[in-house]
């Protein structure tokens, strides 16, 4: 199951509304002004409803992705993107689409998605760069469909904090990572052990550039606990899981990262990267990654 997704991890719905006849209401006064949705959010909200549409084409496991894809383009398609993060319904399946196919609309996904969240700050580079960090997990997961964690209610909004806090915070997780991710190891499977020991490496060395780069600010930067309280680590399947949930738990506070960076091109590959390590061992990837949860 995870061969091949340890190899690539690193790497609108039209709603009708017929049969309505009433008459249109008389609006005294002038109207009021109708947003007018941004170019680059419709640009972005194409991509997301044909990724929709080869999702559903790809079969009956594609489904919660796809209604995942539906949801962004629907999000994406409004005059104020930042305010439409619900679920909607999915586009009908389409003609029959291959992993080729697939492979290569979610790489080019995450590819604009990347480069449309450089040009933002805030919550609206984080909408782009969740939107980027859910294809390259889904590209993690082929040839098989992810685990999607579809929710009803919106995922809130993170929470205003400095550069520094969000650091501290992306550090401060780093530590419990790490604290999870090392014991898992030698229980894991040889093929659960080839992603976990790169996210080993991978934390690790994350930590020490966050703990450097809040030292350099004259931050003070979290120390690890005395002690954390692990999950049971007894088989090579709760191993794996404990890696893919440890990993899925960073996303939060690296989306809180992505939106406070002066210079986000790291913490946007990150979120990226660590949705991929959640997905690739099995992980449910959330719609909206880097969001707190619903």
């Amino acid at each position: 199951m995870l061969t091949r997704r340890a190899l690539l991890w690193t790497g609108l719905a039209a709603v009708s509304l017929t049969g309505c006849t009433v008459s249109e209401p008389r609006v005294s006064g002038s109207p009021q002004p109708v947003p007018t949705p941004d170019p680059q959010a419709l640009a972005a909200s194409a991509i997301e409803t044909e990724l929709a549409a080869l999702c559903h084409a790809a079969g009956s496991e594609w489904a919660p992705a796809g209604a995942a894809y539906t949801a962004r383009a629907w999000a994406l398609s409004g005059p104020e993107p930042l305010a439409r993060r619900g679920l909607t319904h999915s586009p009908a399946p389409s003609t029959p689409t291959t992993d080729r196919t697939l492979a290569g609309a979610l790489r080019a996904a995450a590819e604009s998605g990347r480069g449309r969240a450089l040009e933002h700050g805030g919550l609206l580079r984080l909408l782009y760069a969740s939107a980027a960090a859910f294809s390259a997990g889904a590209l993690s997961a082929l040839p098989a469909a992810p685990s999607v964690a579809l929710r009803d209610r919106r995922q809130p909004d993170p929470p205003q904090v400095s550069a520094e806090q969000a650091l501290a915070d992306v550090v401060r997780q780093l530590h419990a990572l790490i604290a999870v991710l090392q014991p898992a190891i030698p229980v894991a499977t040889s093929e659960a052990a080839q992603v976990l020991r790169p996210a080993l490496s991978a934390a690790r060395q994350l930590r020490d550039d966050l703990t450097l780069a809040l030292v350099e600010a004259g931050a003070e930067a979290p120390a690890a606990a005395p002690a954390y309280t692990l999950p049971e680590l007894r088989t090579p399947d709760q191993a794996r899981q404990a890696g893919a949930d440890g990993a899925a738990a960073l996303l939060p506070w690296v989306g809180r990262w992505v939106m406070t960076a002066e210079d986000p091109s790291e913490a946007i590959a990150g979120l990226a990267q660590w949705s991929a390590i959640s997905t690739t061992l099995g992980g449910a990837l959330p719609v909206w990654p880097g969001y707190p949860p619903s």
